[in-house]
């Protein structure tokens, strides 16, 4: 008789656990959300004070934005947040796209070029539907 309010602790136990390890799980999960989201923004930000002293590039600004905001989006909570961060990658491809046509037009880049980044422009758009859709 005295085995069983051992096994019922035991069993209590055995359910317990689990929920107490999810919970440090998902703070450790938030920090390093957290961390990755300053380390993103720290490189956007070295990235274009290397092309404002003149010794970066513009395409080294254009991926690191790519990356933070692109993140953001993938880990974004609600919708509105998934929205704005997306408007942002197509505003950035959008952007990109005016340099390239710029480009085309003084003849250092060709047409597939612009097809490709005319591409990336409405894949971005497309996304952003599909997030508006959801």
């Amino acid at each position: 008789m005295k085995t069983a309010p051992v096994r019922l602790l035991a069993f209590v136990a055995l359910l317990i656990l689990p929920g107490a390890a999810v919970l440090g799980d998902a703070a450790a999960h938030a920090q390093l959300l957290k961390e990755r989201d300053v380390v993103l923004a720290q490189i956007v930000s070295q990235e274009e004070a290397r092309v404002a002293s003149g010794v970066g590039d513009e395409g080294a600004v254009f991926a690191a934005k790519l990356a933070l905001f692109s993140f953001r989006r993938d880990v974004a909570v609600t919708k509105e947040e998934k929205l704005k961060q997306q408007m942002m990658i197509v505003e950035l491809y959008e952007q990109k796209l005016a340099v390239v046509k710029a480009h085309a037009a003084t003849g250092v880049v060709g047409s597939v070029d612009v097809l490709r980044a005319t591409d990336a422009v409405l894949a971005a758009k497309q996304l952003l539907e599909e997030i508006k859709g959801d």
